[in-house]
């Protein structure tokens, strides 16, 4: 119990030291804190703002008459590949940009990323969506093109052949020798089977080209938003920050204050001693 006593005697004997240490630096005590929090909030004007944003789009398809069933514009590994690529080249122009998630589900493609401020962000995936897209549509412009000129062709041969068999026709009527009339009828019906084949062919494209379920762009069916921000969240964080800092200070000055109220009163008494 000795020990306790000797304890609860220097307790007693060094509280009114720190008290009195304490109300020495009390306005600097109530102020750091306050100065830090504020600091925090301050702060926000030089670090970042991160929001997180969304935007989807459709993808394109194409048809042709040997393969009717609609294709997409663009296979899942190499839309990926270069939303990748496309998104590490852009962070020149948007540097505190990144990608975070790219989602196929069917014919939609979903693509999450993040940029400083809501509407740096929502430019971002703007330009970051429409670089493939713009990829997608000339593809399907350039395949539209090749398609066009097969028609074209078909058409050409198409008036060959019904000529062709017109003559054939005609021949097939003035002959007598059964041997050539054969021949002219193998003629006929040889034609008659290619413009039957050219001819399917030709509907087949007016079929594809009449309808938006075989043949369509690929285009933006859900404009960017944002569905994360961090807004709400920054000055609570920063303002508690920058009171757990000045707190910490206002501790770590107080005990200083302390510790050399009581170092300075004890060293005061040994003098006294000395001197008596």
């Amino acid at each position: 119990m000795k020990i306790v006593d000797e304890a609860e005697e220097k307790v007693a004997e060094a509280a009114p030291k720190a008290f009195d240490a304490l109300l020495d630096i009390k306005y600097l005590l109530i102020i750091i804190p306050i100065i830090c929090a504020l600091l925090g909030l301050a702060s926000q004007a030089v670090t970042t703002e991160r929001n997180i944003g969304l935007i989807k789009f459709k993808l394109g398809t194409f048809a042709t008459p040997d393969q009717p069933n609609s294709v997409p514009l663009a296979g899942v590994n190499q839309l990926r590949a270069r939303l990748r690529q496309n998104a590490r080249d852009m962070r020149g122009e948007y540097p505190r940009s990144a990608m975070m998630k790219i989602l196929v589900e069917g014919d939609v493609v979903t693509v999450t990323g993040t940029a400083k401020g809501d509407e740096q962000t929502k430019q971002y995936l703007s330009a970051l969506a429409q670089q493939e897209i713009d990829f997608q549509n000339n593809r399907l412009d350039k395949l539209k093109k090749v398609q066009a000129q097969r028609m074209a062709t078909l058409k050409n041969n198409l008036e060959k052949f019904k000529g062709q068999r017109e003559t054939l026709e005609d021949q097939f009527k003035k002959a007598d020798d059964p041997i050539t009339m054969l021949a002219l009828q193998q003629g006929i019906d040889n034609s008659s089977a290619r413009i039957g084949g050219i001819q399917k062919e030709l509907d087949a494209y007016a079929v594809l080209n009449t309808s938006d379920l075989f043949v369509d762009s690929t285009q933006v069916i859900v404009k960017p938003l944002i569905v994360a921000s961090s807004n709400w969240y920054r000055p609570l964080l920063a303002g508690a920050i920058g009171l757990g800092i000045g707190l910490l200070l206002t501790l770590l000055i107080g005990f200083i204050a302390v510790i050399r109220a009581i170092s300075s009163k004890k060293h005061k008494k040994e003098i006294e001693g000395d001197i008596s």
